[in-house]
């Protein structure tokens, strides 16, 4: 009798048991189906995002209103009018101020940088001295400027003078047209030797007289 006992005793036990085990093993399944984390089974990691594309920057826009590239920069051309030529006196004016501002009216003092000045006989000398093939040069193209401003720039050394520049203009004649004719002064001019007695040493000093064709 006191065996039957024991062994109800340890079927009921076993029973128990099995009974656990399955309950256990049940709940073991539902967390891994739920995606709930077992105690002391490590998880894996979950994988980062992907990062998101970049956005393009946004399209600039030129002064002008017009779109320009990304890092482009507008296409704008600043071009300055050209300058009025005109004569003060004898002297020619490349006036580059604007259309809208006054004129020049009195005639500027033409100062050498080391502000030494030449005699005036010298200055009438060179001038008449290099008349003749002024003449010519302007006589020689019935198409160009007939009364022109020339500023000769001369050096003095030992008592000679030297033309060593030519540079001109005619108010209101294009530069294309002028050219040719200065072209043929520096010709017959550059390099002209002129005497220049009591006049001390001078490196560079500017003429300007106005020659014509008549």
């Amino acid at each position: 009798m006191k065996r039957l006992i024991v062994l109800s005793a340890l079927l009921a036990c076993a029973l128990a048991g099995l009974a656990l085990w399955l309950w256990l093993r049940a709940r073991s399944s539902d967390d891994i189906t739920t995606g709930a984390p077992v105690p002391g089974v490590a998880t894996a990691p979950t994988a980062p995002t992907a990062p998101s594309a970049p956005t393009a920057p946004p399209t600039l826009s030129s002064p002008a209103g017009g779109a320009t590239g990304s890092g482009g920069t507008a296409d704008v051309t600043t071009r300055r009018p050209p300058p009025r030529v005109y004569a003060v006196g004898d002297v020619i004016i490349r006036d580059h101020r604007g259309p809208d501002a006054p004129a020049i009216t009195e005639e500027p003092v033409l100062t050498p940088p080391i502000g030494k000045f030449l005699q005036v006989a010298t200055a009438q000398r060179v001038v008449t001295a290099l008349e003749g093939p002024a003449k010519k040069c302007l006589q020689a193209l019935p198409s160009g400027p007939q009364s022109l401003s020339v500023t000769m720039t001369v050096e003095v050394k030992n008592s000679s003078l030297t033309v060593k520049g030519v540079a001109g203009a005619a108010p209101g004649v294009p530069d294309s047209v002028v050219e040719p004719t200065l072209a043929c002064l520096r010709e017959r001019m550059i390099g002209a030797r002129i005497d220049a007695a009591g006049e001390g040493d001078v490196p560079s000093y500017p003429i300007t007289t106005v020659y014509s064709a008549q």
